[in-house]
């Protein structure tokens, strides 16, 4: 018996038997994501859907009124946030700008920013900050009863789209 052939015919149809597995694993791979796109199979196929927690939108419609809420505080008493720009001393002040639910509200400059809010609120800062110093952004005052934001929470900013806070009651 011929070993060399032999090891060479064997390998050869190994070689054959372990590329058609493979090549039957990436197509039930890609069969199994394709079948995971939908919505109505994916709680059967996957367990993280099922011991998935609430979604975040279903409690923020309870606090945040259907009709949103505006005209009328829905029970809350008056709720409002302080903001101040800190900046250095010798430097270009920045040009922030406050974002409210991703609609632009006020600009922040040298004088505090007195910001009505409701609850549900997302506040975000965005804007230009000259020269390689951040600029610092501080809540200083909290109106209402509020679990957050806390008075004297910082911000540090180089202009880019960043979370000052969550209005939660």
């Amino acid at each position: 018996m011929d070993y060399d052939k032999w090891l060479q015919r064997f390998t050869g149809r190994v070689e054959k038997i372990v590329y058609r597995l493979a090549l039957a694993f990436v197509v039930v791979l890609f069969l199994t994501q394709a079948v995971l796109l939908n919505d109505h199979l994916r709680p059967y196929l996957n367990y993280t859907d099922r011991f998935e927690g609430r979604a975040l939108l279903e409690d923020l419609q309870k606090v945040i009124a259907v009709n949103g809420g505006r005209s009328e505080n829905n029970g809350f008493k008056e709720l409002a946030v302080s903001l101040e720009l800190i900046s250095p001393p010798g430097v270009t002040p920045p040009e922030l700008k406050i974002i409210v639910n991703g609609v632009p509200q006020a600009h922040l400059g040298e004088e505090k920013l007195y910001l009505p809010v409701f609850p549900g609120d997302l506040i975000e800062v965005e804007g230009n900050v000259y020269g390689n110093i951040p600029a610092v952004i501080r809540i200083t005052d909290v109106y209402g009863d509020l679990r957050a934001p806390r008075e004297g929470r910082e911000i540090t900013t180089f202009g880019d789209k960043e979370l000052v806070t969550w209005i939660i009651p």
